[in-house]
């Protein structure tokens, strides 16, 4: 809590005093700079000492010092400059009559009270400093009585052992994997699962439970198994889905009709019926992770034919009831505990500098803490997380190894507890703040990693001042460390490589949750379906209040007057409503899952401290004071209903939000010239309209780096995105057709888009195939992605003089491409992921990409049996020749008699 309200404290004095376009100027700057200096002084001394000393009486209390002194600064602060901002306000919506004497002696007033507020602040906090010297005294003596130092790194290479090990069958390198979640041990498990799952395919429905505590491996186990290529062609059809403790069905049952489905906007409100057709006529494999109770079970069950076709179930549960309630009798494993080299295998696979245990000393204290972990899987992975980030001092790791003896009189869940603890205390203060504010999350939870990067920022838990990298860059370095500490785990990657989302063990987001909340800082709600649809919170000191509801027409009524978030997460659809005491403090508000058809609340008002905003329909914005929000970086409107909305968005977006960085509106974005000021932060915009593609306007969105553009009827390409002056840093950009032609002009230079573009997507433009030669001549796109009839005609030819010279990912979808043809094997020379969906006229692959050698990955989806045979001969190929770095992927692979001419069906569009 005391890092979360110093760096809550430091942003408000960054946001409101010390920006170089500042809301406020005082008269004493230096003031301001020297408050934030003694908090930057807090800081270091919480990273010094906090994760050492927290159990010293001493600690202790100067902890509670700073918390109880910042807080009550940034709120009298936060107070003071809200009547400072009315004050403004009123002095600009006065016309004849405002700077009558009334007025300029309540301006004044605010004024000098604010200042007054800040000198009392200064002086609170340098007499907390001059605490924090004398307790680091005392503090440092504790430490050097009750622990020894030995920083003596031991060379004796005579001593070395080699740290490489079989284990479960398969070599763990020294190298760096990026196969976050790859299986060590249970080789002979996995077999034999796989064995039961690819058994006789006339066989009845089968329920093959894997049983264990918490933290053993059982999803890692059940991925393993869901991500086998022999598992994927034995089964028609493969889904997945999450349960958790809080179960709820219908969202459930919506993962498992994603996954066997091709678009969500077809799916119903009987979901229960659409998936059991969809899985009708097909041999399926369905994953369900995580069950917890035999109610679960009942509510999904009835969803599963059985044809006698040799379908199977997979689930995960902590419940031995469960597997016996659900299974189908003697197919059920219990996952064991990891032996002593399992689990050093499975060190040595997530530790990050591996030279280091080739040195003894490192790797016999290394090899004694694994042991410690007493085989549980996700204890292991966190003490090399942890000992990666610890300095590689041999006093460091015997102090790591001495807090683990203590422990061993402890049953194995209280261990893990306190070695969560140990992980949380070694984490430097601007990661703790992350790191507990992934609490806010419910269990389970597939976060977003660009919506989790913009709450960071958004929650000032990101450095503002003294970086040279974008606040987004930072944010994501915090994330890769979290991930390194194995406190957070990779979900799902995109084609090209980058994390789209990740997500919490259960085990760590129980702790995490229950760290913030014992730390007054998170509320977290959930009300299932079988609760009253009122409900009336009272939070006390909470700063995060985060909410999960699955009851239609759901009344709730906060009391509060601390909070800074509100994040609602609803997976009913329907109207909620929501009544609280005040949201003038408010940082971040999210709403983007729930339907206000009648509007926001009422109490939605002074919102002069928001910076994150995410609503359901542009409609609702009128109902928020957006013109008085300068602090605003992100805003997002995710509904689709809104025709017209570009007629509702307030001026006060161009006017006023000069701190905009992500504007995300899923609609064509009309903007006003006259109103349209030079937005200098804004980094994302979606979606502008094609008309609006001009010079003038791309001159006042000069740091954009990401782009959407949407085009309707038959258009021409706009003249004003070729000037390399006025988008020069942006590097991705969308264009969104709607099945109309559009015509790019005839450039033979290439220089109709921005030479900076790296991610180029084009969706039903239905640009011809020879068009693709100026986007070649982009001398740094690295990503191409052609989605649902972006490019038409059945012939593609390539030549030498319009390669793609840094491209390594392309995709193609929904095409009646029939030729493929290049001059030789130089057009893609760095090509390494190829992705094909429903290129059904495509019947083999191109003969030239069999001596692509650069290629990695072929996938292939709803595309017929005789291109994916194709493919695979290209593998074996590469294979004879030495070259065993290509892999085939195929999913909903279609039978060649069963062809349709794409341009026939029924085509929906995708954004």
């Amino acid at each position: 809590m005391a890092c979360v309200a110093v760096t809550s404290l430091m942003r408000t004095l960054e946001f409101q005093f010390l920006h170089p376009q500042p809301r406020i100027t005082l008269s004493n700057k230096k003031q301001i700079e020297c408050l934030h200096e003694k908090h930057g002084r807090l800081l270091v001394f919480l990273d010094k000492f906090e994760n050492n000393a927290d159990n010293l009486p001493e600690m202790r209390a100067v902890t509670e010092e700073i918390i109880d002194v910042t807080v009550k600064a940034d709120d009298g602060i936060q107070e003071e400059l809200l009547t400072f901002i009315r004050s403004s306000n009123n002095r600009l919506d006065d016309e004849k009559d405002c700077w009558c004497l009334d007025f300029i002696r309540g301006f004044t007033t605010a004024s000098t009270k604010l200042e007054e507020t800040l000198k009392r602040v200064v002086d609170d906090v340098e007499k907390l400093v001059q605490i924090t010297m004398k307790t680091s005294g005392l503090v440092n003596s504790n430490l050097t009585q009750h622990t020894s130092h030995v920083d003596v790194v031991h060379e004796d290479t005579s001593d070395l052992i080699n740290s490489n090990l079989t284990v479960g069958g398969s070599s763990i390198s020294s190298q760096h994997t990026s196969q976050e979640d790859a299986m060590v041990g249970h080789s002979e498990e996995l077999d034999e699962v796989m064995r039961q799952l690819t058994g006789d395919k006339n066989k009845a429905l089968q329920v093959i439970a894997v049983v264990g505590m918490g933290g053993i491996g059982k999803t890692t186990f059940a991925k393993t198994i869901y991500d086998e290529p022999r598992v994927k062609s034995h089964f028609d059809l493969c889904a997945w889905t999450t349960m958790s403790l809080e179960h709820n069905k219908g969202q459930a049952i919506l993962d498992l009709c994603r996954c066997v489905k091709q678009s969500s906007s077809a799916f119903n409100n009987d979901l229960d019926a659409q998936l059991h057709k969809s899985l009708l006529g097909y041999r399926y494999l369905i994953i369900v992770d995580d069950i917890w109770t035999t109610d679960a079970w009942d509510d999904i069950c009835r969803c599963f034919p059985d044809e006698n076709n040799g379908s199977k179930i997979l689930l995960t549960t902590r419940a031995v009831e469960v597997a016996q309630y659900a299974g189908s009798g003697e197919y059920s494993h219990e996952m064991r505990f990891l032996n002593d080299d399992e689990g050093w295998g499975l060190f040595c696979q997530k530790f990050l500098e591996k030279e280091l245990l080739k040195k003894y000393e490192f790797k016999r204290i290394g090899m004694n803490i694994c042991r410690k972990c007493q085989g549980l899987p996700l204890t292991v992975v966190m003490m090399a997380g942890l000992l990666s980030k610890t300095a590689k001092t041999i006093g460091e790791w015997e102090n790591i190894e001495r807090n683990l003896n203590s422990l061993l009189a402890l049953d194995l869940h209280e261990k893990f507890s306190r070695i969560f603890t140990l992980s949380y205390n070694h984490l430097p203060s601007h990661l703790k703040g992350c790191f507990l504010y992934l609490g806010v999350f419910h269990e389970d939870s597939e976060i977003s990693v660009k919506k989790l990067i913009r709450l960071w920022i958004a929650e000032g838990f990101v450095e503002t001042m003294g970086h040279r990298k974008r606040l987004e860059e930072v944010g994501g370095d915090y994330l890769q460390d979290l991930i390194d500490r194995s406190l957070v785990m990779v979900n799902k990657r995109s084609f090209d490589g980058q994390i789209k989302t990740c997500r919490m063990h259960d085990l760590l987001h129980e702790l995490c949750s229950s760290k913030a909340k014992n730390e007054n800082l998170l509320y977290l709600e959930t009300m299932g379906s079988r609760r009253n649809f009122g409900h009336f919170v009272r939070l006390s000191d909470e700063r995060w209040l985060s909410l999960k509801v699955v009851i239609p027409d759901f009344h709730i009524s906060i009391s509060s007057k601390q909070w800074r978030s509100i994040l609602c997460f609803n997976g009913s659809g329907k109207e909620w409503y929501l009544r609280a005491t005040s949201f003038k403090k408010l940082i971040v508000l999210d709403l983007s899952k729930i339907e206000f058809k009648s509007g926001v609340p009422r109490d939605i008002t002074d919102l002069v401290f928001l910076r994150y905003l995410a609503l359901a329909s542009s409609k609702l914005l009128n109902h928020i004071p957006l013109d008085k929000n300068w602090n605003l970086q992100t805003l997002i409107i995710n509904g689709e209903d809104d025709n017209n909305a570009h007629n509702l968005l307030p001026h006060g977006i161009w006017d006023n939000l000069q701190q905009l960085r992500h504007l995300e509106i899923n609609h064509k974005l009309q903007v006003s010239i006259d109103l349209l000021k030079v937005q200098e932060n804004l980094q994302t915009l979606y979606c502008l309209s094609i008309s609006q593609c001009t010079a003038e306007v791309f001159k006042r969105i000069p740091s954009v780096k990401e782009l959407g553009i949407v085009a309707g009827g038959h258009q021409v390409w706009p003249q004003g995105l070729n000037s390399p002056c006025c988008l020069e840093y942006l590097e991705k950009l969308r264009v969104q057709g709607s099945d109309h032609p559009l015509d790019l002009p005839p450039q033979p230079q290439g220089d109709i888009f921005p030479e900076t573009l790296k991610e180029l997507t084009f969706v039903s433009t239905r640009i011809p195939w020879r068009a693709m030669s100026l986007i070649s001549m982009l001398p740094k796109l690295e990503v191409l992605k052609l989605k649902n009839f972006a490019c038409t005609g059945q012939e593609w030819e390539l030549t030498e003089d319009h390669c793609f010279r840094q491209l390594k990912v392309l995709i193609i979808s929904h095409t009646d491409l029939k030729e493929w043809k290049a001059d030789g094997d130089s057009t893609f020379p760095k090509l390494q992921r190829l992705q094909l969906k429903k290129c059904f006229n495509l019947k083999e692959m191109p003969d030239w990409i069999e001596n692509m050698i650069t290629l990695q990955l072929i996938k292939l989806v709803y595309c017929y049996t005789s291109l994916v045979h194709s493919a695979n001969l290209i593998k074996e190929q590469h294979e004879l020749y030495g070259y065993d770095i290509l892999d085939i992927l195929d999913f909903h692979t279609q039978p060649d008699e069963d062809h349709v001419d794409p341009l026939c069906m029924n085509r929906r569009r995708f954004y």
